[in-house]
């Protein structure tokens, strides 16, 4: 399914931290607070995935997005985030859940805590929208397809029972897709999903909502 966004921009954060860590994907609380503030004073709307389907009038609009649900998320970004009313999608790896992770190890094999089920309640009744990054975050390139429906299905249906809420999109570990996976997605019941590469395309496949980050 392809769909037109109007050139609206769709940017992937993963962790805030002031902690500079070698190896793992990262901005500072001081470098994205001053990103959320040039948003705001430049007129710009935050919205979740989401918000962004339903093609609203609202001139400038920019979608945001984080992967993983680290802690630092609702340590560092929320109050900032809230601070210009702004909201995002946050993609969960349900099988981490108030756990520390195994894929994102920097190199002084810190691994790092990802967000409870407390945090995870609390900011989608702040109207962040929760999307699922699968179960245990694999390369889906490189399982089967009966694992991939899994992977899918599992996070989907725990997120929902957890939270409460409807689960429409995916973040495909790792950035790593194709075009069977997104028919796998698409049978599993998300609306759409998503990757890394350029932001600015004015038509892209629903199933391949391309951010930058």
């Amino acid at each position: 399914m392809v769909v037109v966004f109007d050139n609206t921009p769709v940017l992937a954060y993963h962790k805030v931290d002031r902690n500079f860590e070698w190896g793992v994907t990262r901005v500072l609380p001081s470098q994205f607070s001053e990103q959320m503030r040039f948003l705001y004073q430049k007129r710009y709307k935050a919205i979740t995935l989401s918000d962004l389907l339903k093609n609203n009038s609202y001139e400038k609009r920019v979608a945001i997005t984080f992967d993983d649900a680290y802690e630092e998320l609702i340590n560092n970004a929320f109050s900032i985030m809230q601070k210009y009313s702004f909201k995002a999608t946050i993609f969960v790896v349900t099988d981490f859940v108030g756990k520390e992770n195994l894929w994102d190890v920097n190199l002084g094999f810190r691994r790092f805590n990802h967000m409870n089920w407390s945090a995870l309640r609390n900011i989608s009744s702040a109207g962040f929208e929760i999307g699922s990054h699968t179960h245990t975050h694999p390369d889906l390139t490189k399982i089967s397809e009966e694992s991939i429906r899994k992977e899918f299905s599992f996070s989907k249906k725990i997120l929902e029972d957890k939270l409460g809420v409807s689960v429409r999109f995916v973040s495909y570990p790792f950035g790593r897709y194709s075009r069977k996976i997104k028919e796998i997605a698409y049978k599993c019941g998300y609306s759409g999903g998503v990757c890394l590469s350029h932001p600015f395309k004015k038509k892209v496949d629903i199933f391949e909502i391309e951010r930058e980050g």
